[in-house]
């Protein structure tokens, strides 16, 4: 990998600064195939214009977002940062959000497809969890719901299946005359 002065990330914290008491610069950089004054022009270089614009404007967003209630999202907490007097990016906002950690409120919900009953019995482990192979077709796994849930699954109905569960279908039958249990029953 070839580094440059303007790619190499020097921070206070960076594992070069933190090892040259021990090891020096110079080793450290003959090792990483780098020049030693790559390191150095780029810890004595003065911040950019575009950090100090971030350590500015950093704390402004996080001010007006928490002002919102912490809901808004990089398109609301854009407006409302210009709407402030800022002068500021849409992508601006949305990568000073990105390195704070903010996020707006999302309307989505965690859907579960899946709830398995505690009691139900499970098919035994028999690979350990442990998913690797040293050769082709030596380890098969499969995942039976999704499996007959692909195979069964029609515009006519749906099929269900938990893990451990006992696969059921819907109860209507569409074009195809059946429903999709049946459908079930006669593809076992």
């Amino acid at each position: 990998m070839s580094w440059s002065a303007t790619s190499w990330p020097i921070t206070p914290t960076s594992p070069l600064t933190a090892s040259r008491s021990t090891w020096g610069v110079e080793p450290i950089c003959a090792a990483l195939e780098i020049a030693p004054t790559t390191y150095w022009s780029a810890e004595t270089r003065p911040p950019c214009a575009r950090k100090i614009r971030d350590a500015e404007l950093g704390p402004a967003i996080e001010v007006i977002w928490a002002k919102n209630y912490s809901v808004y999202g990089r398109r609301k907490l854009t407006k409302a940062v210009r709407k402030a007097g800022q002068d500021v990016g849409r992508d601006q906002v949305f990568r000073l959000m990105r390195e704070r950690g903010i996020r707006g409120a999302s309307r989505a919900k965690n859907r579960f497809t899946t709830h398995a009953r505690p009691a139900a019995v499970r098919a035994p482990d028999l690979v350990k969890r442990d998913f690797t192979a040293t050769a082709p077709d030596q380890l098969w796994v499969a995942d039976f719901t999704a499996a007959v849930r692909h195979a069964l699954n029609a515009d006519t109905g749906t099929v269900g299946g938990n893990a451990g569960d006992a696969v059921r279908g819907d109860r209507y039958a569409g074009r195809h005359g059946t429903a999709p249990s049946d459908r079930r029953r006669e593809a076992v």
